[in-house]
């Protein structure tokens, strides 16, 4: 995920810098910093200075992000965790697709109106009702006069949304408690609203 977080980024024009245990140098605006984020004192160097963002991708145990987050959140005004082996529990096993698809399962065939559910959120997506993701002031004005970034912008939030449709509707299909005719439909609509 990271690696493709960082293509789109360098396309918008930002200035990245990645830590790597591997790469170093600069290719265009990417630039790797090698060194071991797990490693305190190679954190310490780059949380001493300040940070437009922080995206993290890295794997804590629950003690060991206590420790670190008010040092990371000081280092910048964005700080974004990305981790779903630290999402789903306080616990030291991994997670694993099984797992996760257990708990949609779980959730899904427990529900007594799951049906409801997937179908207000298909027509929420359909009627373009749902929730709306909106640049901040700051990326309005860095993107103004940059066409592309707008549109690329535009075309990751509505895959977004896409995405979110689809993580219930085919696994709620799957366990019989959408109707595989309503699905079709539901496909059908979204496909036409995501080429519009």
């Amino acid at each position: 995920m990271g690696v493709h977080l960082v293509q789109v980024l360098a396309e918008l024009g930002h200035e990245i810098h990645v830590t790597s245990r591997s790469r170093s140098g600069k290719t265009g605006n990417i630039n790797y910093i090698t060194g071991n984020a797990h490693d305190e004192a190679f954190l310490n160097h780059l949380l001493s200075e300040r940070w437009d963002g922080i995206v993290d991708f890295m794997v804590y145990s629950t003690a060991a992000f206590k420790k670190r987050y008010q040092q990371l959140l000081k280092a910048t005004a964005h700080y974004m965790y990305l981790s779903s082996s630290r999402m789903y529990a306080n616990r030291s096993a991994k997670v694993m697709e099984a797992t996760v698809h257990n708990g949609i399962e779980r959730c899904l065939i427990n529900c007594s109106h799951t049906e409801q559910i997937v179908e207000e959120m298909v027509q929420r997506y359909i009627a373009g009702t749902g929730p709306k993701r909106k640049l901040g002031a700051w990326h309005r004005f860095k993107i103004r006069n940059n066409r592309p970034a707008q549109q690329s912008i535009a075309y990751l939030f509505k895959i977004t949304q896409c995405l979110e449709v689809f993580s219930t509707l085919l696994p709620a299909v799957a366990l019989e408690q959408y109707s595989s005719e309503k699905a079709k439909t539901a496909l059908r609509d979204i496909s036409e609203k995501f080429v519009s």
